[in-house]
């Protein structure tokens, strides 16, 4: 016993999460995790082992996936403690693990050391405030994306809300610490120069991601443009599909090495995202 909890000490850190107490409670607590802090650490002293099916869970939570060699280390680090002795496990999992694993690109793995070490994890409850309504989430997006400041009337001419919502978004995003005002009554955030990270997996964040692809969809259509919609439909394996999965999920982290902070000529805020549905068992 003790190989898992040192694979989950080491993955939980890599997510940005520092302690284990920033990683319980910046992800709603016990609303989120279906055991308390106080078997939490148990888990990380390596003094008890999770049942089996909160490991997609406590996976989700991290927020930002493990690599691959993290990942499968996480995996038999837990099949190992599980079989307790090494030799059982040897015997019985190991052959079946044997194939080669190529180790990770070094661009991936600048990627990925980039955004852990910038990380915010945006809690539950300042993810609602966020979410109150067009004008305090999009001036939660502008001022996050801006290295500078931004005026209300900066904001204004770029979202189309009222001056009256506005001014409310930002009076309630100051008060979740996420947005500050300057001695000169514009506007910047503490955000500006880190991956912010939105929460997931805790009760009711169904309701609040359904708000925030209605906020997407609702601008898109106001002010914005589809790009590109491609997708494949086809007969596989999950297994296969879930690996799949971890590269689109890679080539999207890659793709923000490509965002600015400054605004400049065709700039505007583009949102990608990679989308695996399970339509038929066939």
């Amino acid at each position: 016993m003790g190989l898992f909890s040192k694979s989950l000490a080491r993955i939980r850190s890599e997510s940005g999460f520092a302690t284990p107490y920033a990683f319980y409670h910046r992800n709603g607590g016990r609303h989120a995790f279906p055991f308390t802090f106080a078997y939490y650490l148990k888990i990380e002293r390596g003094d008890s082992l999770p049942r089996p099916d909160w490991l997609p869970a406590i996976l989700s939570l991290l927020r930002i996936p493990p690599t691959e060699a993290l990942y499968r280390k996480f995996i038999t680090d837990y099949l190992r403690d599980s079989f307790g002795k090494e030799e059982t496990y040897q015997a019985l999992i190991a052959p079946l693990l044997c194939q080669h694993v190529k180790e990770e690109d070094p661009g991936k793995q600048a990627t990925k050391r980039l955004m852990t070490e910038k990380a915010y994890h945006v809690t539950p409850a300042q993810f609602k405030a966020i979410l109150r309504d067009a004008a305090t989430y999009w001036s939660f997006e502008c001022l996050v994306n801006e290295h500078g400041t931004l005026s209300e009337e900066d904001l204004i001419d770029t979202i189309k809300e009222p001056k009256a919502k506005i001014k409310a978004g930002l009076t309630r995003l100051i008060k979740h610490k996420l947005v500050r005002k300057t001695a000169k009554g514009r506007y910047s955030s503490p955000l500006s120069d880190k991956f912010y990270v939105f929460p997931r997996t805790y009760k009711g964040f169904d309701i609040d991601r359904a708000k925030l692809w209605a906020l997407e969809n609702a601008i898109e259509k106001r002010q914005g443009a589809e790009l590109f919609n491609g997708g494949i439909l086809m007969r596989a394996e999950e297994g296969a599909v879930r690996l799949a999965m971890r590269g689109l999920s890679d080539a999207i982290e890659s793709a923000g090495a490509h965002s600015v902070t400054q605004k400049g000529e065709g700039t505007a805020l583009f949102l990608l995202q990679a989308r695996v549905r399970k339509l038929l068992p066939f």
